[in-house]
């Protein structure tokens, strides 16, 4: 809608032609993550789709399994990420050998 030549954008859009499409709740294309973009309007697409996952792009993946999901970490394990920023699978048994397989054998 345009107004004194200025543009009132409806919620799904932003931007100075209302172009950009608002992902929930974002209206700068982003997904509100910074693994992904705004595609259309609550449709984002994951930067990096080997290691990111969701809705919004925020949920990280572990061997290619979001976390949450059956099977992830050999459904042993969390799927997290550590200190330096790589995906790792966190084992609930502390065993040593569990670890080096990312909890995929038990």
């Amino acid at each position: 809608m345009v107004n004194d030549g200025t543009c009132t954008c409806s919620i799904y859009a932003d931007g100075v032609d209302c172009l950009l499409p608002v992902c929930y709740g974002y209206g700068d294309s982003r997904s509100g993550e910074v693994y992904g973009f705004c595609e259309s309007p609550n449709k984002c697409k994951c930067i990096d789709e080997t290691n990111w996952g969701g809705e919004r792009c925020d949920i990280p993946k572990c061997n290619g399994i979001l976390r949450g999901e059956t099977g992830v970490c050999g459904g042993h394990g969390y799927c997290g990420i550590d200190g330096t920023g790589n995906h790792v699978c966190t084992c609930n048994n502390f065993l040593f050998l569990l670890k080096l397989f990312n909890c995929l054998f038990y």
